[in-house]
């Protein structure tokens, strides 16, 4: 089989959102055409995705996530126009991003979640 060489590949990103409960993390990728070309890998902290799409664009998302996954109850959803990947976190908690970021990042991610949540406790005080 022949394949392109990593530097002839159209390599492009994609938009992408994301969203959460207290037990699940939904993350959107927007891509359109991409139904006979597109997987997705997980394991408890690993999420890989690579899409090809409209011909010969390529998007990959490789994501070290923010915590463990249950990847035997997550999913994923393919439509004509988005691929739609729910993952089920193995502890019900907060993220504050869909992927584990460096450590200096992690702490102002944390101190910024933190502040947020006891805003949120002293609005509900009120």
């Amino acid at each position: 089989i022949w394949t392109k060489k990593e530097a002839e590949k159209n390599v492009v990103p994609c938009r992408h959102v994301w969203h959460q409960t207290g037990d699940e993390v939904t993350i959107s990728v927007y891509a359109k055409h991409s139904l006979s070309r597109a997987g997705v890998e997980a394991n408890s902290t690993l999420l890989n995705v690579p899409i090809v799409f409209e011909g010969e664009k390529e998007y990959h998302q490789n994501v070290k996530v923010w915590s463990a996954i249950d990847v035997k109850q997550g999913y994923t959803i393919m439509t004509a126009t988005k691929i739609e990947i729910t993952m089920r976190k193995a502890k019900a908690m907060q993220w504050a991003s869909p992927e584990l970021p460096t450590t200096k990042q992690q702490e102002k991610q944390k101190k910024i979640l933190d502040h947020q949540i006891k805003g949120s406790k002293s609005n509900s005080e009120r």
